[in-house]
């Protein structure tokens, strides 16, 4: 059981070596690679660093950065929504309006309920 538990620490142990030795390697790589950069790159265009440092982030059509999640319309789908501009509401017929808006007398709240509850669910 100790041996099994030594073994486990040791094997831990030698992961935990060799990612940190892996990170270093990167590190150093990436240092060389910044050193040895064109200038004569386009500023238009992202290197591979910054790449890495974007995930989670893409470009919109016109070339905002936004986030990954972050979803364009196409031209069709807007046709099929249409306009989505607050409308204003239109009046209610004054019928209706005045019976909605006075509240029920106390006789006929027995019968249906409330005001709210016309139907008298």
């Amino acid at each position: 059981d100790e041996d099994e538990e030594k073994a486990r620490k040791k094997a831990k142990k030698e992961e935990e070596d060799r990612k940190k030795e892996e990170k270093r390697k990167a590190r150093e790589a990436q240092k060389a690679n910044s050193q040895n950069k064109d200038d004569d790159s386009s500023d238009d265009e992202l290197t591979e660093s910054e790449l890495r440092s974007l995930r989670g982030y893409k470009k919109t059509s016109d070339g905002r950065t936004t986030s990954y999640f972050n979803r364009e319309q196409t031209e069709k789908e807007k046709e099929l929504i249409g306009c989505i501009k607050p409308k204003k509401l239109e009046e209610v017929s004054s019928a209706s309006s005045s019976a909605a808006a006075s509240p029920t007398s106390l006789n006929n709240t027995s019968s249906v309920g409330s005001a709210w509850n016309a139907a008298g669910t």
